[in-house]
């Protein structure tokens, strides 16, 4: 089995982790530990951390989660195709992250430790899984 399954399944995991956690605190109504600078706070209470009732945490949640079950698809069923919906997945994602970097840089000017956590998997998940396609 690819080293990249594996990289693809624990980065999934530790990005699942982040936005559990992120996901419980809002429901918790509890804050993020974060440090002093307050720049979590910021971003996770503003309008931009829901959609609607939603939190993006949620959201980013079940990202995480089809993405760990599409990376944890056994070694004799891994096919181009899971490579291909697992790269279609993170891209998006990806691109997501990227404008949510964007509105924390350029709206907020805040920035959330674990939201930086998770676009950085994020990006290093799709490149994993970009890696996954080109070999299979």
């Amino acid at each position: 089995m690819s080293a990249g399954i594996w990289i693809a399944r624990v980065l999934a995991l530790l990005g699942f982790a982040d936005a559990a956690y992120l996901t419980a605190t809002h429901y918790a109504g509890s804050s993020v530990f974060c440090g002093a600078s307050g720049g979590c706070e910021t971003v996770l209470s503003s309008e931009f951390a829901t959609l609607g009732p939603v939190p993006i945490a949620l959201v980013g949640a079940m990202y995480y989660g089809l993405a760990s079950m599409l990376a944890w698809t056994p070694g004799e069923s891994w096919s181009r195709t899971t490579a291909w919906v697992l790269a279609a997945l993170t891209g998006l994602a990806f691109a997501i992250s990227a404008v949510l970097f964007g509105i924390q840089a350029f709206q907020l000017h805040a920035w959330c430790r674990f939201c930086l956590v998770s676009a950085a998997i994020t990006t290093l998940l799709f490149a994993t899984s970009i890696w996954l396609l080109r070999r299979a």
